[in-house]
């Protein structure tokens, strides 16, 4: 059993509680990790200290973070005062990294580094008010609006995974993102127009590489900023400095306690912003919630396990703005909730509903509806075609039939996710979509029950960046005709924008890929996502996207042979991961190493191969040319025999190879993990490194 990153010794009391005497598990092996040694209370436990980063070791990671190989003089010329800084970080190598991202931002001189020394200060010892106060200086030197959008995000409870999309939306809602100035110059010469999505997003990413907020390890599959959570000593921080901005997070009974206190003393804010966190679940909408007659934002991240929400709930709380009930058991929904006229964000995503009502059209400052996973919810009400200042509508999973008619009165719709194609006179067509001008983000599924051969559907869509088209019955057998059908339909889908990002294709049953996957000037290109594609027999040339940086393909099941096309040479000089997954015929894969081809492939950072049976071996150039490939993974590649030569890998899974005995040329590894590979001759692993595990 392991306990991680435990802080408090009850954890431990309670666990051994719980499980070893109550539940009669016995286990002689527990391990516990933790920053602080006050945490282990039994003299009997061993304790095993690790020690921090040596001086040296320390300035070896900062040069590693700021300098490039050829700037071996600066490195020389900075290092004293860089070793002074290491040594004030008490050799901990997330707070050097910290240091590292600041000075990165900055001129390379010494003043410049002396300013950056003066303001570290490192505390190895918990505190109730601060963290360790190294994050003190790059939280200063952020902009007011992020300050604030920080302390939004300290208020969820600890270790709360964060989804990128929707925090900034609700950072939007209450008003802590400056909003844009617009480009007239821009919008004449039809540029994509900073919106204040875009503007949130930026202040997102600042703050992921603030080390503030944190990628989420287990949401880490594909896109690793999507997901996040805050750090645990800045969390603590947020909560201090958001004391008298009318924020609560915490569960009903603290809340009551704080209103009646409240009540009793007339200098006490008033509490805006809620999120209600009880561990058990709550089969009883609390009355102390609704009593809050001034709050803005409502969030339960605990489950409401009751059918229906209080008829005078809304009611009460009229000034709503952010709604986010996700994950509850509420099949009926009060009709208060459609008088809500400040209401701006709302999220009913997992909600067992089966009906909306037409009065979800009075909602007219609705701007963000979350409506995800909602299993039982079949079609949409007419009303949300008079939601005409809506911007996002996410219907991911959601089974609807159609799209109710008129959605294309919808103008300002910035990001349709979900809309279901039908060819049924009693849903939306397909053709709507090209009325939404302003879409920047356009996801359609069920494509293959249209019957019907359409024109061009984005011809007027210049600020695409993000399209998704998607066929279901992906168990289905598909006759040839049916499979030619679809080829002609997805070919007439080109969308034509200057500005896509990502396209992902998912279900598509065609024997090619349609032709304007490489027709089309996609020079921004960054994601490809080939998905559950089972008919197509090779991959579209993808050494056009100078900028992809992640490529997924996956179900590809008639794919026997992937040959790199090395001309030009300067093949996917951005690519950073590459996942190749469920892959049953795949057997070659082939590239010869040249001193021509040294540019491919120059900062691939992940590959993964899952579920590849037949493949038989790696191809020589991937080993050769891919000299900034950290971590590598390959699952369930049972004809794979040897694996060889990639000396930059620092993390190295191998899951599940039948056939696999030699696993050599691995110097600068750190972290092997090895399960079922019954072949595998264990005494020819190389040593890890323990250097470079920082």
């Amino acid at each position: 059993m392991v306990l991680n990153n435990v802080n408090d010794s009850e954890v431990l009391e309670e666990m051994n509680n719980m499980i070893f005497k109550n539940l009669g598990y016995v286990t002689n092996n527990v391990l516990v990790t933790t920053r602080y040694e006050s945490v282990i209370t039994h003299e009997s436990i061993y304790k095993h200290k690790l020690p921090l980063l040596s001086e040296e070791d320390g300035w070896a990671l900062m040069c590693k973070l700021l300098f490039n190989d050829g700037e071996k003089g600066n490195m020389q010329h900075f290092e004293q005062i860089g070793k002074k800084m290491v040594n004030k970080c008490h050799g901990l190598p997330l707070s050097i990294k910290t240091i590292a991202r600041i000075l990165n931002a900055k001129e390379k001189n010494i003043s410049e580094w002396e300013n950056v020394l003066e303001n570290i200060i490192v505390s190895l010892e918990p505190s109730e008010t601060l963290p360790k106060a190294i994050y003190l200086f790059p939280f200063e030197n952020l902009s007011p609006y992020i300050k604030q959008c920080f302390i939004f995000c300290a208020f969820f409870p600890k270790d709360y995974i964060l989804e990128k999309n929707i925090v900034t939306q609700q950072w939007i809602v209450v008003g802590l993102v400056k909003k844009p100035s617009i480009s007239l110059i821009a919008e004449e010469m039809g540029e994509n127009i900073l919106m204040t999505e875009d503007v949130a997003n930026d202040y997102y990413m600042e703050l992921l590489e603030s080390n503030i907020l944190q990628p989420a390890a287990e949401c880490l599959y594909y896109d690793g900023e999507a997901m996040c959570r805050m750090d645990k000593n800045l969390h603590s921080f947020g909560r201090h400095l958001a004391k008298n901005y009318g924020y609560f997070q915490g569960d009903v009974e603290t809340l009551g306690k704080i209103s009646s206190s409240s009540s009793s003393s007339d200098s006490a804010p008033k509490l805006h912003h809620l999120v209600i966190t009880n561990h058990a679940l709550l089969d009883v909408f609390p009355n102390i919630v609704k009593r809050q007659t001034s709050v803005r934002t409502l969030i339960f991240t605990s489950k409401l396990e009751i059918i229906k929400l209080p008829k005078d709930l809304c009611q009460k709380l009229k000034l709503l703005r952010i709604l986010d009930i996700s994950g509850s058991d509420c099949e009926v929904l009060p009709k208060s909730l459609f008088k809500l006229v400040h209401l701006h964000h709302l999220n009913l995503s997992c909600l067992p509903i089966k009906t909306l009502p037409d009065t979800l059209g009075n909602l007219i400052n609705l701007q963000y509806l979350i409506l995800r996973y909602c299993g039982s919810l079949l079609d949409l009400p007419e009303g949300i075609t008079r939601l005409h200042k809506l911007k996002s509508i996410n219907l991911h999973q959601t089974p609807l039939m159609g799209m109710p008619i008129g959605i294309s009165k919808l103008s300002q719709l910035t990001s349709l996710i979900g809309f279901v194609a039908s060819d049924s006179t009693s849903f939306c067509r397909l053709e709507e979509i090209r009325r939404l001008k302003e879409l920047r983000t356009i996801n359609i599924v069920n494509l293959e029950v249209v019957d019907v051969p359409y024109s061009e559907i984005f011809p007027i869509h210049i600020h695409l960046t993000d399209v998704t088209l998607s066929c279901g019955g992906e168990d289905q057998l598909y006759e040839e005709g049916e499979k030619e059908k679809v080829q002609k339909f997805f070919e007439v889908l080109s969308p034509w924008s200057k500005l896509i990002q990502h396209i992902k294709i998912n279900g598509y049953f065609g024997l090619e890929f349609p032709r304007w996957i490489m027709n089309l000037p996609f020079n921004k290109l960054k994601r490809l996502d080939l998905l559950k594609c089972k008919y197509c027999k090779k991959l579209p040339p993808l050494y056009q996207f100078p900028l992809l940086e992640h490529l997924r393909v996956e179900d590809a099941w008639s794919i026997k042979h992937i040959k790199l096309d090395i001309e030009p040479w300067r093949n996917f000089p951005r690519l950073r991961s590459l996942i190749l997954q469920d892959m049953p015929e795949w057997e070659e894969w082939t590239w010869e190493p040249s001193h021509r081809s040294h540019f491919v492939m120059p900062v691939l950072e992940s590959l993964e191969i899952v579920n590849c049976p037949k493949l038989k071996s790696l191809p020589q150039g991937l080993a050769y040319h891919a000299k900034s490939l950290a971590t590598l993974t390959i699952y369930k590649a049972h004809s794979l025999e040897k694996v060889e030569g990639f000396t930059s890998v620092k993390i190295a899974t191998f899951f599940s190879n039948h056939s696999l005995y030699i696993i050599s040329g691995f110097p600068t590894t750190c972290n092997f993990e090895i399960d079922d590979c019954p072949k595998l001759d264990v005494t020819l692993l190389p040593q890890t490194s323990s250097t470079d595990a920082c």
